[in-house]
């Protein structure tokens, strides 16, 4: 019995079925990548036209950081949100209030001690180790009494310099109080905001990862904030303690430089010490006095350096210190000292999010190559006659 013709013209069962080619249109990837470009193009342009505005918002998203967690303990007790960030505001407000009642009291009250002994410390300058040997045979003295006595006919000279200071002043004020209004609005509203643009993440999956995210950067900016401002505490607690058991003037104003430069990374607290030391040196006719503080400041420093900061960072930021050194110089080109005190948050941000798409893809990965592998199945072993039963 002969088997009927087979059409030709069918397909073989073994063929491979028909796929689509992912360059069928690549114009749409071109478009893609394009439209990429050009949205990190518009973005840049719009940071950098707004750059005093994107700052205030990075500053008060450092301020609403910090006060985060006590704002969220304090309403787990009160269960009202609104009045927690009343109290943590006002807390904060106060706090800064002290300080500046604490410096310009002694300001006011030693200024005119201070003018007095101005033409004695700079003919202390002449005992410094390096430049003292220069400055023999120069008349300090004379040239200070004259400034000192000339100034005031100088400064009613110059009222637009005045008034450059009295406006650098007020806009510095204004920038902080806004800075200042802007971190209660998200304190207040933060959550509702993140809960509202997770809701349009229509994926369970993708809106949990934002979750986290949000969460892991949250957490990650808060504790740099608060571990710094820590730090900082202890650096300005060592110049309070040192200074006051040698009666050196001025200690409140010269713990607050310390407080405030501290705060820029790795430079910051290398500065104010040099700052305080010289002050020492000239506020105070005791050249030793100067000698024991920076004794006690570089074992401070040495301790701050290697054992604080690195829990810091290690615990809240998670970022390394070659990553720290480059963020901070990068943000100190772009920004000044506010962009130093802002590039190690916007970096831990960075990493954070880098973290998580480098883990999704090693997930990913490890997904494929499992489903590659439960799919090819062994092929059963063929029979052998001698095996099989008769």
């Amino acid at each position: 019995m002969n088997d009927p013709p087979q059409d030709e013209r069918a397909p073989s069962v073994y063929a491979p079925p028909k796929t689509r080619s992912t360059n069928d249109r690549p114009y749409r990837r071109a478009a893609g990548i394009t439209a990429v470009v050009l949205g990190m193009l518009v973005v840049a342009w719009l940071v950098f036209r707004l750059k005093s505005l994107v700052v205030l918002v990075l500053m008060a998203g450092l301020v609403a950081a910090a006060l985060d967690r006590p704002v969220t303990s304090l309403q787990r007790r009160l269960h009202r949100r609104g009045l927690a960030v009343a109290l943590v505001s006002l807390a904060t407000v106060t706090v800064f209030v002290g300080i500046g009642f604490v410096v310009v009291r002694p300001v006011a009250q030693q200024s005119q001690t201070f003018r007095k002994q101005l033409p004695d410390a700079a003919e202390r300058l002449k005992d410094l180790p390096v430049v003292g040997s220069r400055l023999q045979g120069v008349d300090l003295r004379g040239p200070t009494e004259r400034f000192l006595h000339d100034l005031p006919k100088r400064l009613n000279g110059q009222t637009k310099v005045l008034l450059g200071v009295a406006q650098t002043a007020v806009t510095s004020v204004g920038l902080a109080v806004t800075a200042l209004v802007a971190a209660v609005f998200l304190l207040l509203n933060g959550p509702a905001l993140a809960q509202s643009a997770q809701n349009q993440i229509l994926d369970d999956r993708r809106r949990e990862r934002a979750r986290r995210l949000a969460r892991d950067s949250l957490a990650a900016v808060g504790g740099y904030v608060r571990g710094n401002l820590f730090i900082s505490f202890l650096a300005s607690m060592v110049v309070v303690i040192s200074l006051e058991a040698m009666r050196v003037p001025f200690v409140p104003v010269l713990a607050v430089i310390m407080f405030i430069l501290d705060l820029v990374p790795l430079i910051g607290a290398s500065l104010a010490g040099v700052i305080v030391t010289l002050a020492t040196f000239l506020l105070d006719p005791h050249p030793w006095k100067a000698l024991v503080f920076v004794v006690i400041f570089i074992v401070y420093q040495e301790i701050e350096s290697h054992t604080l900061y690195p829990i810091v960072m290690g615990r809240t930021v998670k970022i390394g210190a070659i990553s720290v050194f480059f963020a901070t110089l990068a943000g100190a080109e772009l920004g000044g000292i506010l962009g130093a005190l802002l590039a190690i948050p916007v970096a831990a941000v960075m990493n954070i999010v880098v973290q998580d798409l480098l883990a999704d893809r090693r997930a990913g990965a490890g997904h494929g190559a499992g489903a590659a592998a439960s799919a090819v199945r062994p092929l059963p072993a063929a029979g052998v006659p001698g095996d099989q039963a008769t």
